[in-house]
């Protein structure tokens, strides 16, 4: 959360040299280097923590979160389908499939994934896919996103730029950041 990566490295490698069958060092290992670009390295990490504990569904988000990341959508969705079989109607899943969902194009397949999300989080999803698919329906998502979507900045935020409207996108962004709320500032 503090972006000092050299040290956090060393205190992952640390932590996993210390027990090499720690998949929550190793998975988070892995996001860390998600988080800065460095794929390769990241999937070894988070295939090595799905080795040791594949009925961890958070484990499958993360690989999926790592391929959509690098721009491989349609490789992370048999992850994200894995994550939910393992634990039917985890919201990360849902949120994170509908989005690859999004980014594939298949809007109605989105928005069918988004009927299981639950409250405004759920509704606002269904919006953005209806409002991709017709963009005059535009406008009248933005409503719906500003009053229901999701925190974070992989929610509205994210919701908003699909829509071409960054100048909101980046409002959001700058208040979650001012906030100094670490699970909204990644």
């Amino acid at each position: 959360y503090h972006f000092d990566w050299a040290a956090a490295e060393n205190d992952f490698r640390a932590a996993i040299a210390s027990n090499p069958r720690d998949s929550t060092a190793l998975h988070w290992y892995g996001e860390m280097l998600m988080y800065q670009r460095r794929w390769e390295e990241s999937a070894a990490q988070l295939d090595a923590a799905i080795g040791i504990d594949p009925l961890a569904p958070i484990l499958h988000v993360a690989r999926a979160h790592s391929l959509a990341q690098r721009g491989e959508p349609e490789a992370a969705l048999p992850f994200y389908d894995e994550a939910l079989r393992l634990l039917p109607g985890m919201y990360v899943a849902l949120k994170a499939k509908a989005f690859a969902l999004l980014k594939l194009g298949r809007f109605d397949e989105a928005a069918q994934v988004a009927t299981q999300i639950a409250g405004g989080a759920g509704r606002a999803m269904q919006a953005l896919a209806a409002a991709m698919k017709d963009p005059t329906l535009t406008e009248q998502t933005l409503g719906i996103l500003l009053a229901d979507g999701p925190g974070g900045v992989s929610g509205t935020p994210r919701m908003l730029m699909l829509l071409g409207r960054n100048d909101l996108a980046l409002d959001q962004l700058e208040r979650l950041f001012a906030e100094h709320d670490p699970l909204n500032a990644y």
